[in-house]
């Protein structure tokens, strides 16, 4: 399959493959659209079947990435590195300083940041060879976290008509830095939590920490609950999954939930709301462009909060045009890009 045959080819402004013999490098970087002469995107490094599912991977994260910053209101387009990893290699220094170097031969039109597989050290290192990095200074988790919890809290006054999160259940999956963050806001906020990981040790120290259930990672989508928070690998939304579902809602942070255009009309047909996922994980995103424009704490909170009310405007126009909230969400972002445009 060539790269514009993949489903997840979208009018990208180019995709290419690196190659560092020396390290082990093999990565492909997609720049979906540069806007305000740049696309911002995090660099992601798992073990991949092979290289069309790094492709396929590293094409429909990029295009999130502009839908992300244009309805986060970010001034720049979507990108994404997926480098391929080799578990006989490992992730060393120097794959690190040859992928560092691979995001200054794009002189700033590729801005890149943390993301599955890669750490604040990790982008120390790359730092090291190229300034055009965030995440090192402000570790991305918290604020992807908290652009969820508002999301969460619009859902559940949209479906659930609650004007607080005051025993409302919440099933989040994944106990890493964002899921981590998401449960203790949650938690905070009266909110009766369950959480799962696949390393269930750090599942079950996140929920000692605040008194939450844990269940198996395997038997979380059939947990009954108001809402589901995906917050770990995308794709877990199958038609088949969502026919087991227990909820009403799915509001999460991990990126592409959906794994088809089938997946979308089965949570549609058993009239289960869903949140996009590049609307309410964009938390992140923003708090790196604050880091490159100058990092104001109160600033990106009142920033990263107004993704409720963007999260309100996509349900609204879902449930009025009778499209499903992601074609909602994409019709705002035709629109807004059109009209960047001239057009």
């Amino acid at each position: 399959m060539t790269i514009t045959a993949s489903p997840g080819f979208d009018q990208h402004e180019s995709v290419a493959f690196h190659h560092d013999p020396a390290s082990g490098l093999r990565a492909f970087v997609a720049v979906h659209r540069k806007r305000h002469g740049r696309g911002c995107g995090g660099i992601r490094y798992r073990v991949y079947a092979n290289e069309q599912a790094a492709v396929d991977d590293v094409l429909r994260l990029s295009a999130a990435m502009t839908r992300k910053a244009v309805l986060a209101e970010v001034p720049a387009g979507g990108a994404k590195t997926c480098i391929l990893a080799d578990p006989s290699r490992g992730k060393t220094v120097e794959l690190l300083k040859a992928m560092g170097r691979v995001v200054e031969s794009y002189h700033g039109s590729y801005v890149c940041a943390p993301d599955v597989g890669i750490t604040a050290d990790d982008l120390t290192v790359i730092r090291g060879v190229t300034a055009h990095v965030v995440g090192v200074g402000t570790p991305s988790g918290p604020y992807t976290a908290r652009g969820t919890f508002r999301g969460i809290e619009t859902m559940a006054a949209w479906k659930l008509g609650r004007d607080s999160l005051d025993g409302v259940r919440v099933v989040v999956q994944g106990a890493g830095s964002v899921g981590a963050g998401l449960a203790h806001l949650l938690t905070s906020a009266g909110a009766v939590v369950t959480i799962a990981d696949l390393d269930a040790d750090r599942a079950n120290a996140v929920a000692a920490e605040i008194g939450a259930e844990v269940v198996d990672a395997g038997a979380i989508l059939e947990r009954e609950a108001d809402i589901l928070a995906p917050c770990a690998l995308g794709g877990i939304l199958t038609r088949d999954t969502v026919e087991r579902l227990k909820v009403q809602a799915v509001v999460g942070a991990a990126n592409n939930q959906l794994a088809d255009a089938a997946a979308g009309t089965a949570l549609a047909v058993r009239g289960i709301a869903f949140a996009p996922d590049f609307v309410v994980s964009a938390g992140g995103l923003i708090a790196g462009e604050y880091e490159l424009t100058g990092f104001d704490e109160a600033a990106v909170h009142d920033h990263i909060d107004r993704i409720g009310g963007t999260l309100r405007q996509i349900l609204e126009l879902s449930a009025s045009a009778g499209i499903s909230e992601t074609a909602a969400a994409e019709r705002i972002v035709s629109e807004r890009l059109a009209a960047a445009d001239g057009h």
